[in-house]
């Protein structure tokens, strides 16, 4: 009788057939609005475990710089930091709001910055006053005074040293409202008359109350003028800061930008004022 399979082939061959020449629709894809930057990093950390097209303090760097005068990694060991005041910029992630047995509510929250993440405390009159900022994805500067431990009344052994919270706020507010001046560094031999246009305008859109001076340097004849304007002042911000810094090529170089700040150094140590600074003063 031959080999079955071959009763079937011309009913697979039309069915074949019948596939191929069906008009296939392509499907539908629902439109969906684009993520914003903080929830892509988010959800990149999520499933990967590191961020990958960026980091969520990157739009608030200068400002991180200017703020911090520690690493999250410094409050691991907070003996040499005791009697000091210290300052940490980050982005606030998980935080579990809890009661005491009294009664009394405090709470932990993850504080992360460009290097790593640390779980933090805060407790009684701290936790009444700067709870509304623990916020997941709040990116906050958060002021603290490292205290002495608590001291055993029976064996007269000091604890374990001990964070007080002196303020929190917006990492987005803390240019304005922190820094005193600007002070943009210029080269004699470099200036011409179109950066004046490019100043004037400076002014004109980053209308404020902060002093901005003009670190003047002669051409390798050790000059050095700082001048300022009594009238004209800034407001100064991530996007100043920006925008000088996108014109610095464009302008022959004449304006520098430091990375160093004024009370950026080590906990303790007093700035050089001779060096010149891009955000001088808190």
């Amino acid at each position: 009788y031959g080999d079955h399979r071959d009763l079937h082939y011309p009913l697979r061959r039309q069915r074949q057939m019948c596939i191929r020449d069906r008009n296939l629709v392509e499907p539908e894809f629902p439109v969906c609005e684009n993520w914003s930057k903080l929830n892509q990093l988010k959800k990149e950390k999520d499933v990967i475990g590191i961020y990958i097209s960026g980091h969520p303090l990157d739009d608030y760097m200068d400002s991180v710089k200017f703020f911090s005068n520690i690493k999250l990694n410094d409050l691991k060991n907070l003996n040499p930091l005791v009697d000091k005041e210290v300052r940490i910029a980050g982005i606030i992630g998980e935080v579990e709001h809890k009661i005491s047995k009294n009664g009394k509510g405090w709470a932990t929250f993850i504080l992360e910055d460009y290097y790593e993440s640390y779980e933090l405390r805060i407790f009684g009159e701290d936790y009444l006053k700067f709870k509304h900022f623990l916020n997941e994805n709040n990116f906050v500067c958060v002021k603290m005074f490292v205290k002495e431990g608590w001291k055993d009344r029976e064996s007269g052994r000091i604890g374990d040293p001990r964070i007080q919270y002196l303020s929190f706020h917006q990492l987005q507010d803390s240019l304005s409202s922190n820094a005193k001046r600007i002070i943009v560094k210029l080269d004699a031999h470099l200036l011409e008359k179109n950066h004046i246009k490019f100043f004037k305008d400076i002014f004109k859109k980053h209308k404020g109350d902060q002093e901005i001076i003009f670190n003047v340097l002669g051409n390798g004849d050790g000059l050095r003028l700082n001048l300022s304007s009594s009238k004209k002042k800034v407001m100064i911000s991530e996007k100043l800061l920006k925008t000088l810094k996108q014109n610095k090529f464009s302008i022959a170089g004449a304006i520098a930008l430091c990375n160093e700040m004024i009370e950026k150094h080590d906990v303790g140590n007093n700035a050089d004022s001779n060096i010149p600074q891009t955000i001088a003063g808190v």
